[in-house]
């Protein structure tokens, strides 16, 4: 058997993250302030959190519109967060976890090996730092991958950008 590996050592990669971040604009009522100013009959002033800032029991997400400093959340979007340049320092393949048809007895037929690969940085640490996997990991509402340049991490994140965006999307529009 022989074991390539997808990168060498010494190699620069670029690590890419596509995370959910927060959309927010300028309070329309409070200009950004979080408070107004109340001015009574006498002339006296009082300041007071703005009236944006009162939950709205009719949103599906309690916070959406809400005065937060000034700020109003009007929702969430995916966007590249990180594009990381990166020196392989230790690679590690494992292979093993035969699945498909096997004959015990008399060898075996149509196996398939499971294939891991993973890689340390020397900006994160060898033998004590983070473990990469080759081939990325998405999450929840975020994702990683290794791309072997700058332009391949710039274009894997507009598209997980993309496919995550349509996604939330869909989902949004199942939920109503």
């Amino acid at each position: 058997m022989r074991i390539e590996t997808t990168f060498d050592i010494g190699q620069t990669v670029f690590s890419v993250e596509v995370g959910r971040v927060l959309e927010e604009m300028t309070c329309p009522r409070c200009n950004g302030l979080g408070h107004l100013i109340a001015v009574t009959e006498e002339g006296s002033k009082h300041k007071i959190d703005c009236p944006a800032s009162v939950y709205d029991r009719t949103k599906r997400d309690p916070e959406e519109g809400r005065c937060r400093h000034g700020k109003v959340k009007v929702g969430f979007r995916h966007s590249v967060t990180d594009i990381a340049e990166l020196t392989v320092g230790q690679i590690r393949v494992s292979v093993g976890g035969i699945s498909g048809n096997t004959n015990v007895g008399g060898g075996a037929h149509n196996q398939t090996f499971e294939r891991k690969e993973v890689v340390m940085f020397y900006e994160t640490g060898i033998g004590s730092g983070n473990l990469w996997d080759v081939g990325g990991r998405t999450y929840g509402n975020s994702a990683w991958n290794l791309c072997a340049t700058r332009e391949e991490a710039e274009a894997w994140g507009a598209e997980t950008v993309t496919a995550m965006d349509d996604a939330m999307a869909a989902e949004a529009t199942e939920a109503k």
